[in-house]
């Protein structure tokens, strides 16, 4: 027997689990659908200067290891 208190005591509650959105851009992005392209434009003044400063590391290492 149940009383009809115990019968209107059902509920429901939905909650949710997780991000719909990212979800469906990891599985776009596992299948190639999206992809990140990164474009790098470097001037020669800027090649320039990486390639002194690497060389200016190289001769600290020097100098260290004479140390």
């Amino acid at each position: 027997m149940t009383t009809d208190a115990e019968e209107k005591c059902e509920c429901e509650m939905r909650s949710k689990l997780w991000d719909q959105t990212r979800a469906l851009e990891m599985l776009a992005q596992h299948f190639a659908l999206l992809t990140d392209v990164v474009r790098m434009d470097a001037e020669k003044e800027l090649l320039e200067r990486l390639d002194r400063g690497r060389a200016r590391n190289v001769e600290a290492k020097a100098r260290r290891a004479t140390i």
